[in-house]
């Protein structure tokens, strides 16, 4: 009989953010920023099966590390609203030209001024990133199908966005879910599995301009890696 059991790792992002209102204009513009003082991240394995690290990248490094449980801080001074293209693929995620950022025409518009609108050169400012690393214990039966599932606390704000991208596919939140992509189609306890977690202010959400700045939100959100 074939074995099946489910086996969970749990990312909660816990989102401190102070706005900076000034008199510029919306989408935001130059001197309008978001300030973000500490993304941590506390990640949990399930089970007893999944180990996680934040800084070791090979599965013997990961067991002997032998933790469960990591907490990481994705800090940016201040996080600028961005947006992105279309992924064409996981990889493509990481290529900052494949984000931009803009400007809108008065203080009370959301709406992007198209003529404003230019590719990110890098993150810093616009997108906070960091890295997770997931493995199997030591001779543990492999696992398969890893997905992630968000949930976003009551207290986040609407405009954040979490996307989730491993060499296999990548997912984007912007509410709660359960996701629906395959991140890896297996989990084995000789390799381990790259996730990267950016986070960031989507400049096309409604709430995001000038004269709104005072209102937007801190929160916390919660990731859930899911094996079977």
């Amino acid at each position: 009989m074939k074995r099946k059991a489910l086996f969970t790792s749990t990312i909660l992002l816990l989102v401190a953010i102070i706005c900076l209102a000034t008199a510029s204009y919306a989408w935001f513009t130059t001197n309008n920023t978001v300030t973000a003082t500490g993304i941590s991240v506390d990640i949990n394995a399930g089970d007893g099966y999944l180990l996680i690290s934040k800084d070791k990248t090979t599965a013997s490094e990961i067991q002997a590390q032998g933790l469960t449980t990591v907490d990481m801080a994705i800090n940016e001074s201040a996080l600028s609203p961005a947006a992105h293209e279309t992924f064409a693929n996981s990889s493509a995620v990481a290529l900052a030209t494949n984000w931009y950022t803009a400007k809108a025409s008065d203080a009370s518009a959301s709406a992007m001024d198209s003529g404003t609108k230019a590719p990110l050169s890098g993150f810093a400012n616009y997108v906070a990133v960091g890295d997770v690393y997931i493995t199997n214990t030591e001779d543990t039966a492999d696992l398969s199908n890893l997905k992630a599932n968000v949930t976003f606390g009551a207290d986040t704000d609407t405009a954040v966005r979490v996307i989730i991208a491993t060499a296999n596919d990548y997912e984007e939140f912007s509410a709660s879910g359960n996701g629906t992509k395959t991140l890896a189609s297996t989990v084995t306890s000789t390799e381990a599995i790259k996730a990267t977690i950016y986070v960031y202010y989507d400049g096309n959400a409604d709430n995001i301009f000038t004269k709104g700045a005072a209102a937007i939100k801190s929160g916390s959100i919660s990731v859930n890696f899911v094996a079977e």
